[in-house]
């Protein structure tokens, strides 16, 4: 049943279709990540953890969050004691946050990121990094010194993996593999739609969606890549990586804005138009200022993302309502494009209020460390792809029907030639154009003797008959019209003149080897005429020159046969 063009089981099917695919996407992530961190060990437990005068002894990494405000350079050190068990080829791994880094093994330096607190002329950033260890570190004495880049630059502690060597790759994927995987499929499924609209601009086809939904997936793929830790399988530098991570989140939202503007449409009313305005207006001014803040190292980006949110939910709210059509609400794109940005709000709500949590919670959940953009991304490009192809098919199928009724228009549904209508619109745009052209005008003789003596169905194969040696011998030659009744006319473009002659020569041959085989005797009249016989000649001159002299060749074909 259906309510208002609605299906009651449209939003039902939406709803199982996200949590089907939340489902595969969380089960496959689970089952790669279990297989990679097999031969893992974490290091987390019987930390030494010094800050300001005080020294917190045997801390649990996983639950211990640091009190009171972080300030820019101020030393965290933690102090561990390596396993013995640990062999040789091993890799110290671990996420610090916007942090100078420092590690020793037993009092000598291994590792220096940025140079430690002294460097501050970048500012450092959100990096895993990989810490090769000494073949002969176990049981030794390890001291990882973290100098934050900036105030608050985090709560909690970073977490420690001790990996084989061998495994460094795969460690960067696994560092948080929901979000590199999630990030790898975005990255690729934009690269595919970019390339795929820069096909359909150039074949002049609807490219627009397709841009904007390929600029929107690779952007948050390269922002998940970079949040992932999967770019450092490519760069090393971190400061570059993480300025990108959050300038592509902060653009993605510009390619949003568009994608709900061209599928949705503007509303008609000024009050809409304005809205719609000031969302890109107001976010795109955001986005120079944020961009520009970050390229100058002014302020970090970091201190203004709870801006962004706000800006983000503000702006797009306004571009939503500023789109919302009456004439629409039946449309079943419309109705797709709803239920994704129904996606995106549930989506950006759940993540606003994770970010949030994360940072107020007292006890720390690297649970909240996942955040839900990934997989609503996804969920809101498929949903969109999926009304991309349904509007695609319903333009498609409308210029199939505007094609077929404009054959119609314009062909003659007995001999399925060009009709007058059709020659007429040619004969003008030669004439405008001022090209020179060549008309043979024919004429079907004693068609209603066939007709009164043999009946219509055998006046109408006459006629097929004579369209097909028509086509035989001018088909290549130019544009071949049934004009009415028993009229037919060829219309020759400059340069393919020198063919006429052969042309006529070959109808002549197959009018005498159609005879043999019909009842009926077939013989057809013509006469032609060039459109630069006289000064300008219009194409009803040369035409009535053609029929003048077709007629005359008919007329003296009936004297001489009498």
């Amino acid at each position: 049943m259906k309510e208002n063009g609605v299906s009651k089981t449209f939003w039902l099917r939406v709803f199982i279709f996200i949590v089907i695919a939340a489902a595969g996407v969380f089960a496959f992530v689970s089952a790669v990540n279990s297989f990679i961190k097999k031969d893992n060990t974490t290091f987390n437990q019987g930390w030494d953890m010094s800050f300001r005068d005080s020294v917190s002894q045997n801390v649990d990494l996983y639950r211990y969050r640091i009190s009171g405000r972080i300030k820019k350079g101020e030393a965290v050190l933690l102090d561990n004691r390596l396993p013995d068990t640990i062999g040789g080829g091993m890799i110290l791994s671990f996420r610090a946050e916007y942090s100078y880094v420092r590690v020793y093994v037993d009092g000598e330096c291994i590792y220096s990121y940025m140079g430690g607190k002294d460097n501050t002329q970048v500012t450092p950033g959100d990096a895993v990094h990989m810490v090769s260890l000494p073949e002969s570190a176990a049981g030794k004495l390890c001291r990882v010194a973290l100098y934050p880049g900036y105030n608050d630059a985090f709560n909690k502690l970073p977490l420690f993996t001790l990996i084989p060597a061998r495994q460094i790759s795969a460690s960067y994927m696994t560092s948080d593999i929901y979000t590199n995987l999630v990030g790898i499929f975005l990255f690729m499924t934009g690269l595919i739609l970019l390339i795929t609209s820069i096909v359909l601009f150039f074949s002049r086809r609807k490219w627009n969606i397709c841009f904007s939904l390929g600029l929107l997936s690779f952007l948050v793929g390269m922002w998940a890549l970079c949040r992932g830790g999967a770019i450092e399988l490519y760069s090393l530098d971190f400061s570059t990586n993480t300025r990108i991570e959050h300038l592509s989140l902060f653009f993605a939202v510009l390619p949003f804005m568009g994608l709900t503007i061209s599928i949705r449409g503007v509303g008609s009313s000024i009050k809409k138009k304005i809205c719609t305005a000031a969302g890109i207006a107001i976010y795109s001014a955001f986005y120079i200022f944020a961009f520009i803040m970050e390229y100058f190292n002014t302020v970090n980006i970091v201190h203004l993302y709870s801006i962004f949110q706000l800006v983000t939910v503000g702006c797009g709210f306004l571009v939503i309502y500023g789109t919302k059509s009456d004439d629409n609400e039946k449309r079943t794109v419309y109705r797709i494009m709803n239920a994704g940005l129904i996606v995106v709000i549930v989506g950006l709500a759940a993540d606003i209020i994770r970010y949030h949590a994360q940072r107020i919670m007292t006890v720390d959940s690297r649970v909240l460390n996942y955040s839900f953009i990934p997989i609503t991304a996804i969920c809101y490009i498929i949903i969109t792809g999926y009304s991309y192809l349904t509007m695609l098919n319903d333009f498609f199928i409308e210029q199939a029907n505007e094609e077929a009724l404009k054959r119609l228009a314009y062909t003659d549904i007995l001999t399925n030639l060009h009709n007058r209508a059709w020659s007429n619109n040619k004969l003008d745009e030669l004439y405008k154009k001022g090209l020179k052209y060549q008309i043979i005008s024919f004429d079907v003789n004693d068609l209603k003797i066939v007709n009164d003596s043999m009946g219509h169905a055998a006046g109408d194969a006459l006629l097929k008959d004579c369209a097909e040696i028509l086509k035989s011998c001018f088909d290549d030659v130019g544009h071949i019209v049934r004009t009415g009744g028993d009229e037919f006319l060829v219309i020759i473009t400059e340069g393919r003149k020198s063919f006429v002659t052969r042309g006529i020569k070959k109808m002549e041959k197959l009018e005498a080897e159609y005879n043999v085989m019909r009842k009926y005797h077939i013989k057809i009249s013509y006469g032609s005429a060039d459109s630069n016989e006289q000064e300008n000649m219009t194409p009803d001159m040369v035409l009535r020159l053609a029929d003048d002299r077709m007629y005359q060749m008919k007329k003296d074909k009936r004297f001489s046969n009498s």
